[in-house]
């Protein structure tokens, strides 16, 4: 069964960028040390998930269950509130 991996792009957003800009597939690419810790910890990840994804909650929220209200002008600016804030 195939499954995607939905926070993916936490994991490959620097060897995404490397990849930019090359014309053809087989191009080579230097990896900086970063982008080795990236694959290190990407390939920690895919060993160890359990198919839950920490970047998503269970249920959606909404404006009103978080009080969280925003409002914007293009001319004027902009404004939130939160709560009471």
């Amino acid at each position: 069964m195939c499954q995607v991996i939905l926070p993916d792009r936490a994991f490959l957003r620097r060897l995404i960028d490397l990849t930019r800009g090359l014309r053809q597939p087989h191009h080579h690419i230097r990896l900086c040390k970063g982008s080795k810790q990236d694959l290190l910890l990407w390939m920690r990840f895919l060993d160890e998930y359990n198919g839950k994804s920490f970047f998503l909650e269970d249920t959606w929220e909404t404006s009103h269950t978080l009080e969280f209200y925003t409002d914007a002008a293009g001319s004027i600016g902009f404004g939130a509130v939160f709560g009471k804030h």
